[in-house]
């Protein structure tokens, strides 16, 4: 046996070379004495061998010589010890290059311990070597790119030891390398204090927070100090570092602010001295930020213009400048802020006594390195003298010649100043002269407009009209005349000009009144609305008014016709018909009271949280009967959409009455959408239309593909009683309710249409914020609900009609009825007849409304149950519209059946 062995379990020589065939590394069995009898199949396949040339010391020839004698050393010392042994040398490969192979040598003994074999395993490690190189590389690099870095770099492990630093730190804690401050703790390396000055607990710095709990931190100002003890102010860093999710440390970033708070505090000492510089100076000083608004002034100005610190501030300069001279120096202020260049004008100031006196003023910039201003700074110096001096040496100009030369001079100051557009045109409509304005005004540099056409300035609608105004100025002069000349931006500026010839050349001034055009057009927009919403506010009234008396009026005959209709149930049926024909009129009267009621926005409402898109679903089935089989409708309901708080028997009779009109308007059929979505208006749209509040609504749109309404139509749609309807046909009022209703409802409605095309009006409801929905009942009346005698109900009504009628309306329900026309005597008769369950009361009343009759009763019966009554809704129980809480209302004029269910559910109320 090859091993010394017997025992029959162990693989042959052959199974082991059979084995080491078919690994990958390149494997040998060498000899007790070191020869190599036997390599595999990888060896020979990589050195391009053959077995007898290997054989014996043969594998000398494929080691690199400055290597070989390194490798023979440790190979003889292996076979005298008889020890393994591992080393890493290159082998030539059949391609002729060396590359790196680890070799591991294992001796095979017998039992006494004999070496008898030795089996060696050389494994490629290439690309091992070259991760390791790349590695080496790359921390080089990054110790390089450290060291190199202007800002210092720190690095501790979770317990505080330094693990890391470059160059900058440690010439900025003082070290004489950085192997000085490796492996010591923060404490030993970074002596430092808080910003106040006092000194940290070791666990209470910011560093090691950072490094034992992950916690960063940002210190712009910290004083560190040296080896030494010098100081050094640095502003730094704490970042946790975080290694495949573990916390192993923290790493800090340090930079020496020493230069900045010199410089800080050479800043604060130059200002120090500007300022006492600027103070010293006989003229007045100021200080400009970069975008243009002053915010320092010396005392001078403020003595001058009698102003406290401050009050200038920002634009408030401009209260000093005198009106005439505030728009040109407001416009040469901005053109020197945008272009950079210093700011020269002159304008009066107003002095504290009121007097303005000529001022010069220039302002220079305080440029940054990248050429942008930082600051500006400007004086005022007073000319008032200068200028009288020169008007008085002006007034003893005796020649002729000083004389032209002075209005020569004053022409052109004026041909440079004015902030109008001065202009000299040749008879062919060219440009000879143009001044200094047409820059300010219009953006053209006077060298670009002189030597062309007028019209090519001239917006082209306008440029026959302008045509004929120069021929007219050339003949003859011309009168104010407003056109639209082109800025350079393309753009327009309406300029009103005036013009008149002299030698064949025509002199024009214009002024531009763009700025007061606007102004006049959004004036009359706000006027046009304040008009409509008072004639609309004054209408309302007046049927407000007109509707309360009628319900009065209408409350005596409805019900009076109903108590007649039940006396002659069984008598003339000629006599029942003409009853029923003057029911149904006073009802029909009475719908059109209640119309009125909602365009005056005096009908109580019953508002509650609503759901739209659930009213609007429940009512498809009844638009669609309405509507008819030629009208297609179709509804968009809005996902999300918010709630309101509106009454929903009369949201429901708006979009009803909204659909029926888009139906008229399509009388050969066509498709009417109901939508809605949530909106909203933002203030600019507020401002734009009268009576707008600003925030979220929920919109429903009634769109129809109608004929569509003219703009004459669409200004008196919502005014009462006006249709485009034939005679008989309507009233006039259904847009109006619709206008009422939306108003009282604190909401917006809006028309939008295009004749041919359709019409859509779009209602804005206000948004709902919390409350809960609440479905209410069905509140329609199925039988009359009689009463019992034993209750007694008082009835307080100073309409004499009005109050018979309620008398026997009651009377006739079974119930023990006692009457009083005011309240003096129905708060008499409470006291007299404690048997009183019920007081039925009218709200508006002379001497004391109801409201007031109904806390006097109950200060005297504190459960006394009272229902109140009115044709008229500005009262004390309906505020803004709306029905106080608590309070039961039944409105005029109403039928026996709804006056018996609402006794009732008053009497049975808790």
């Amino acid at each position: 046996m090859p091993l010394g062995t017997s025992t029959s379990s162990r693989p042959s020589e052959a199974e082991l070379r059979l084995l080491a065939d078919n690994l990958p590394s390149l494997c040998w069995i060498a000899d007790g004495d070191g020869s190599i009898g036997w390599y595999n199949r990888n060896w020979h396949d990589y050195c391009g061998s053959t077995p007898e040339a290997m054989s014996g010391w043969g594998w000398q020839s494929v080691h690199d010589p400055e290597v070989l004698p390194d490798v023979m050393a440790r190979w003889t010392a292996c076979i005298a010890t008889g020890e393994a042994f591992e080393m890493t040398f290159p082998l030539k490969g059949a391609d002729g290059i060396f590359r790196p192979f680890l070799t591991r040598v294992t001796p095979l003994k017998n039992l006494s311990g004999q070496v008898l074999r030795w089996f060696g395993m050389n494994t490629n490690v290439s690309a091992q070597k070259a991760t390791e190189a790349a590695l080496a590389k790359s921390e080089s690099y990054l110790r390089l790119l450290l060291n190199s870095s202007a800002e210092g770099f720190y690095a501790v492990d979770r317990d505080g030891v330094t693990t890391l630093c470059n160059a900058t730190f440690v010439d900025m804690m003082g070290f004489a390398t950085a192997d000085d401050a490796i492996g010591r703790k923060l404490h030993n390396v970074i002596h430092h204090t808080k910003p106040d000055g006092a000194h940290y607990d070791v666990d209470d710095c910011p560093i090691y927070r950072c490094a034992a709990a992950g916690t960063s931190a940002h210190v712009t100002d910290e004083m560190f100090y040296r080896l030494d003890g010098t100081p050094v102010p640095v502003e730094y860093w704490a970042k946790p570092i975080i290694v495949d999710g573990e916390h192993r440390g923290a790493i800090c970033t340090f930079i020496d602010i020493t230069e900045r708070l010199l410089a800080r505090a050479r800043l604060i000492a130059s200002e120090a001295e500007f300022r006492t510089f600027a103070q010293a100076m006989p003229n007045q000083v100021w200080a400009s930020r970069p975008d243009g608004l002053l915010d320092w002034f010396n005392e001078r100005v403020y003595r001058y213009g009698g102003y406290a610190a401050g009050e200038l501030d920002g634009t408030g300069w401009a209260e000093m400048v005198h009106p005439d001279d505030a728009p040109s120096s407001i416009e040469l202020w901005g053109a020197a802020l945008t272009s950079g260049e210093n700011y020269e004008n002159e304008f009066r100031l107003r002095r504290a006594d009121g007097e303005y006196r000529w001022h010069l003023a220039r302002a220079v910039p305080i440029m940054a390195d990248d050429g942008k201003p930082t600051r500006w700074i400007g004086t005022n110096t007073d000319i008032e003298d200068q200028k009288s001096a020169r008007a008085a040496l002006a007034s003893l100009n005796a020649t002729l010649e000083l004389k032209v030369a002075q209005q020569a001079a004053e022409r052109d100051r004026l041909w440079q100043t004015s902030q109008d557009l001065l202009v000299v045109v040749e008879a062919n409509g060219t440009f000879r002269a143009a001044n200094p304005a047409w820059l300010t005004v219009l953006g053209w540099d006077p060298d670009e407009v002189v030597g062309r056409n007028h019209l090519d300035f001239v917006y082209p609608e306008d440029r026959p009209a302008s045509d004929a105004a120069l021929d007219y100025a050339a003949k003859a002069p011309l009168a104010p005349y407003e056109t639209r000349c082109l800025h350079k931006d393309g753009t327009f500026r309406w300029i009103s000009w005036i013009a008149s010839s002299d030698d064949g050349l025509v002199y024009a001034t214009g002024r531009n009144t763009t700025a007061e055009r606007l102004a006049a057009d959004e004036l009359a927009v706000a006027q046009e609305a304040l008009r409509q919403s008072q004639k609309m506010e004054a209408v309302g009234q007046l049927t407000g008014g007109i509707a309360h008396d009628f319900n009065n009026m209408l409350a005596v005959v409805i019900g009076s016709l109903e108590l007649l209709g039940r006396r002659l149930s069984d008598g003339d049926a000629r006599a029942q018909r003409y009853i029923d024909a003057a029911t149904d009129a006073s009802k029909r009267a009475a719908l059109l009271t209640q119309r009125l009621l909602a365009f005056s926005r005096q009908q109580p409402l019953q508002p509650e949280a609503l759901d739209a898109n659930k009213m609007v679903s429940g009512m498809s089935d009844l638009l669609r009967h309405s509507l008819g089989a030629d009208v297609q409708l179709e509804t968009v309901l809005a996902g999300g959409l918010w709630r309101t708080h509106a009454d929903p028997n009369q949201l429901e009779n708006i979009i009803l009455n909204l659909a029926v009109n888009a139906r008229d308007a399509m009388p050969d059929g066509g498709h009417l959408t109901i939508e809605t979505q949530n909106a909203h208006l933002d203030e600019r749209y507020a401002a734009t239309n009268l009576g707008v509040s600003a925030g979220h609504y929920v919109l429903i749109a009634v769109t129809d593909t109608g004929t569509g309404m003219p703009a004459e139509v669409v200004e008196k749609a919502f005014d009462p009683f006006f249709t485009t309807k034939p005679v008989g046909k309507g009233t006039g009022l259904g847009l109006s309710q619709v206008y009422g209703f939306i108003k009282q409802s604190g909401g917006h409605v809006k028309i939008y249409t295009e004749q041919g095309h359709g019409t859509t009006i779009k209602l804005y409801l206000p948004r709902l914020r919390g409350g809960g929905m609440i479905d209410q009942p069905d509140a329609g009346i199925t039988e009359l609900v009689r009463g019992d005698d034993r209750e007694v109900i008082l009835v307080v009504e100073d309409e004499p009609g009005v109050r018979q009628f309620s008398v026997d309306a009651l009377t006739e329900l079974g119930y023990h009825v006692l009457e009083a026309d005011g309240a003096a005597k129905a708060l008499r008769l409470l006291q007299e007849h404690p048997e009183i369950s019920l007081m039925f009361t009218d709200v508006v009343m002379p001497e004391m409304n109801g409201a007031k009759l109904a806390e006097a009763a109950r200060a005297l019966r504190p459960n006394l149950k009272i229902l109140f009554t009115t044709g008229y809704t500005r009262n004390a129980v309906v505020h803004n519209g709306k029905l106080d809480e608590g309070v039961d209302l039944i409105g005029k004029p109403f039928s026996l059946e709804a006056l018996a269910f609402k006794i009732r559910a008053v009497l049975e109320s808790a």
